[in-house]
């Protein structure tokens, strides 16, 4: 069985995404920049490791597909599709049993990369809105009776108008 990182740039999942990059790894999940293939708009899907498909899937995967459903919040990114028993066909045709969640791509990097970058300052007013919206989405969570659990920077993410987007919760 092949891991997350082993799967080819230009794999298929489900006959519906591409994958076209990994752009983030986790304890329990690899995500990678990927394409919907009929609307050609680009997503982020999150593919569990196998280790987790073994041993959790009942409780990690549908909890997170649950809670994300059900939220509608300018600054938590938006669920598109999710299958806990997909398709992933590599480049040499062979197909492999993977889980998925694909949601909306937040493609301008997270807090973690611009706090750890020394050239790139925030300004008062754009430390301003940041702070903003990572409040609006936390409280938004919380009113929704969820607890993120896992809230640090790399998980706070920044879309094309640089508006906040919190993940991986």
């Amino acid at each position: 069985m092949k891991t997350i990182i082993e799967y080819d740039i230009g794999s298929t999942i489900d006959e519906t995404f591409k994958i076209v990059k990994w752009i983030g790894y986790g304890a329990t999940s690899a995500v990678a920049k990927g394409l919907h293939i009929n609307s050609e708009v680009f997503v982020a899907i999150k593919i569990y490791h196998n280790s987790i498909l073994e041993k959790h899937i009942g409780e990690l995967f549908n909890l997170e597909v649950e809670n994300m459903k059900k939220l509608d919040n300018k600054n938590i990114l938006h669920i598109l599709a999710a299958n806990k028993t997909g398709i992933l066909i590599d480049n040499k045709h062979k197909k492999h049993s993977i889980c998925y969640i694909v949601t909306e791509l937040a493609d301008n990097n997270s807090l973690d990369y611009y706090a750890s970058n020394l050239r790139f300052i925030f300004t008062e007013i754009q430390a301003r809105k940041i702070f903003k919206d990572i409040f609006n989405g936390i409280y938004y969570l919380h009113s929704s009776s969820i607890a993120h659990r896992d809230i640090k920077t790399n998980n706070i993410l920044f879309d094309k108008f640089f508006d906040v987007k919190i993940g991986d919760f």
